[in-house]
């Protein structure tokens, strides 16, 4: 197989007109050059050059490949061409989470888009705690924010991004209506709104598995959305992530154990890493603080009931 590399130089050699300035135009040394050209001579069995006192001069072969080469550069240019203006016109980045990070990740996308007008962002929100990473190793999602372990794939890269601190909360609503427990034990005079996820391993669903009677969930749902709406509405208690709670106003019930916090990895492909999107997504992190998210420092403005363990 003739080796194209070959074909390049033996193109540049017939442009230039001799060795000397084709090799001072790749930056190789003319000795190099002249190994190419007698490389590919020997691949094709034909002379492509005239070695004369002022130069190379192709032969009729060689006339004829540089032709072949002339195209074939005008199409690299072409499609090197085409790949910078890609960089530079409108494409799409994907951008996945489940629903409890999925508002950490808007001022950041906000910011990626005020930075990128002409780039089209597709967040997708996955609705369990625990989502998998199968589109990051297919290269169908850019970005992934996931809570647990930290994902251990090897062509992933991960960083950490933040905390995602899960409470258990009520609304002003509820607590006007029913007032809000002191203890834990208390907790079968109250009214909890719960979450569906099958596959979660977070620390909170145990801990309200142990702890809320069965017959004091007014309400559950497989959707993360819905519990939230009807913890607004004051239907019952349920768990919101800090964020969430610092938004919406909400009331903390008892101070929460440290287990039912977890790290927010941030998941890229080593292959769509460097991407220009992602790198200016990735870029728009340098500082969490400026996002307003929270690295686990406290906040004003809910009420703290402390509670027993019995």
């Amino acid at each position: 197989m003739v080796c194209w590399d070959n074909i390049r130089i033996a193109y540049i050699v017939a442009r230039a007109g001799t060795v000397s300035r084709a090799a001072a135009e790749l930056g190789y040394h003319r000795a190099t050059v002249a190994r190419h050209i007698d490389a590919l001579e020997r691949e094709l069995g034909q002379k492509l050059f005239v070695r004369h006192d002022r130069g190379y001069s192709p032969t009729e072969v060689g006339r004829d490949l540089m032709n072949v080469a002339s195209s074939a550069d005008a199409l690299f240019n072409n499609f090197v061409s085409r790949t910078a203006a890609h960089m530079n016109t409108e494409s799409v980045l994907v951008v996945s989470g489940s629903n409890t990070v999925s508002s950490l990740l808007q001022p950041v996308i906000e910011r990626f888009r005020d930075a990128c007008p002409g780039v089209r962002c597709k967040h997708v929100i996955q609705h369990v705690l625990d989502p998998d990473l199968v589109g990051v190793q297919n290269g169908e999602t850019h970005i992934a924010a996931v809570t647990g372990p930290r994902p251990g794939y090897q062509h992933f890269i991960v960083r950490d991004f933040t905390k995602v601190r899960i409470g258990l909360y009520a609304s002003h609503h509820y607590a006007r209506t029913y007032g809000l427990p002191s203890k834990i034990s208390e907790f079968k005079n109250h009214w909890f709104v719960g979450y569906n996820d099958p596959v979660t391993t977070a620390g909170h669903i145990g801990w309200a598995n142990r702890n809320i009677p069965a017959s004091r969930w007014a309400i559950t749902s497989d959707s993360y959305d819905c519990v939230q709406q009807h913890l607004h509405s004051g239907l019952g208690i349920a768990f919101c992530t800090e964020h969430d709670a610092r938004k919406h106003n909400l009331v903390q019930v008892i101070p929460p154990p440290s287990d039912w916090a977890q790290t927010c990895w941030l998941v890229t492909h080593r292959d769509t890493n460097s991407s220009p999107n992602v790198t200016r997504f990735l870029s728009e992190l340098n500082t969490l603080e400026g996002l307003g998210l929270d690295r686990g420092t406290s906040w004003n403005g809910t009420r703290t009931l402390h509670a027993d363990s019995q």
